[in-house]
């Protein structure tokens, strides 16, 4: 098996091999890495530094919401509708990617 690194763990644990397997298979469609292998380390760095504008621009959009908000009154709306559906976005279906992603520089290996 492949993937997950605390597999051997629960398998040894949960002594369920046969269904920790079809879970294990399932949660690795979701698995980022699975996709791109054998990225370039410039592509790696070019998604780090998007993932990061990205996360920057969602800061930059709650302090201006939490400004718009204190003073009660809003100039435009869409400010507070991106932030609503990209923060439900990012923190539902795109966490683990950009947290995997983020995580990735940690993981030296020569």
């Amino acid at each position: 098996m492949h993937g997950f690194p605390f597999n051997q763990t629960v398998n040894s644990i949960w002594k369920a091999n046969s269904f920790l397997s079809i879970i294990f298979e399932i949660f690795n469609i979701f698995n980022i890495t699975n996709y791109l292998p054998n990225i370039s380390y410039m592509t790696f760095i070019i998604s780090m530094y998007i993932l990061e504008f990205i996360i920057l621009l969602m800061i930059i959009d709650i302090f201006y919401v939490g400004y718009s908000f204190s003073k009660k009154r809003f100039a435009v709306m869409w400010p507070l509708y991106v932030l609503r559906s990209v923060t439900s976005l990012v923190v539902t279906v795109l966490f683990l990617p950009i947290t995997e992603t983020l995580t990735n520089v940690m993981s030296c290996t020569i």
